[in-house]
């Protein structure tokens, strides 16, 4: 009898110890377990593998998808993938609808709020953090996971070095288009930029309260010796690729507060976003001047804006008065 109850004790044990193989992601990620909302089942004896997407990326042929499936056998045997979309601008309808087209890519994590993407310092998708107990042994965008997956299966070396020449020879390709493109946007640039003296360009649409605004109609309404002043904004604040867009947006506040006599105009950024987002942004950052979605960025073409927050004053006559990234 006591050998049987022994045994009970020893089974009951060891199923305990191998539960504990399988803790939730939220447990693995430590301190963020909120961040998590769906709890996935992690592999102790394995190294967790990170994978940071951007679905636009991906949806574009420019994600790792491909990369990760042609890693060797022998870590991918050795690890767990895990997909994450950081929750910039990309709702969960979104992600499954994304995860029909990428039905391999499982499982595949929104993380509310980014705090997983800020937590490893993550700030360029595709990128890629390896773990182990705890424990970060890499992280790094594509080419430096290929070095340091070569360092630790020296075997796989030469499929490696071939996974690598084909990563160096889609990049070349990728650069020379890059490069041709650039120039002919920069030919093209040095006939349509609108400068200071320029007459500013003309366009039409509704604001996203629903009314009609025309720049000729709304320059006939200006207080005496007063520009409309146009601020373009990308809802994407607070990013990287914007730095201080929160203190600007705090600084167009106070201008607006101070000069109830001034006519302004928003123009937000449509890429990546949808009108509900920038929406959000608005009433986060208490914006109160009227707002234009621009579909398709026709109007930050029509006036070459390629920073944010950027600010453009255009005179009574329809000439543009200043243009400057620094609001005024």
């Amino acid at each position: 009898m006591r050998v049987f109850i022994n045994l009970l004790t020893f089974i009951g044990t060891l199923a305990f110890s191998i539960s504990l193989q399988a803790i939730t992601l939220a447990e693995e990620l430590i301190n963020f377990p909120d961040a998590i909302e769906t709890h996935v089942g992690v592999d102790k004896s394995k190294i967790t593998h990170l994978v940071f997407i951007d679905l636009w990326r991906s949806y574009g042929g420019q994600g790792d998808e491909s990369l990760v499936a042609n890693l060797p056998k022998s870590f991918l045997d050795d690890s767990q993938q895990i997909w994450l979309q950081p929750e910039i601008n990309v709702t969960q309808a979104q992600l499954s609808e994304f995860q029909t087209h990428f039905p391999k890519l499982t499982p595949l994590i929104l993380d509310r709020g980014s705090k997983i993407t800020q937590e490893f310092n993550v700030w360029q998708t595709p990128y890629h953090v390896l773990l182990k107990n705890n424990k970060p042994l890499f992280s790094g965008e594509k080419k430096a996971l290929i070095r340091f997956i070569a360092s630790k299966y020296p075997q796989d070396s030469r499929a490696l070095n071939e996974l690598t020449k084909q990563l160096d020879s889609q990049s070349s390709a990728a650069d020379s288009k890059a490069t041709t493109e650039m120039a002919k946007q920069q030919k093209l640039a040095k006939f349509k930029k609108p400068l200071p003296g320029d007459e500013a360009p003309h366009f039409s649409t509704l604001s996203m309260r629903g009314e009609q605004v025309s720049l000729p109609n709304t320059l006939k309404n200006l207080a005496e010796d007063k520009p409309l002043s146009i601020i373009f904004m990308d809802s994407l604040c607070p990013m990287p690729h914007y730095p201080n867009c929160k203190e600007k947006l705090s600084k167009l506040n106070e201008l607006v507060s101070n000069d109830k006599d001034r006519q302004w105009l928003g123009i937000v950024s449509s890429f990546y976003v949808n009108e509900d987002l920038v929406k959000k942004f608005a009433k986060t950052f208490a914006i109160n001047i009227p707002l234009i979605f621009d579909q398709g960025n026709a109007i930050f073409n029509a006036y070459d804006i390629y920073a944010s927050p950027y600010q453009i004053d255009v005179n009574s006559d329809g000439t543009i008065a200043t243009r400057t990234d620094q609001l005024h």
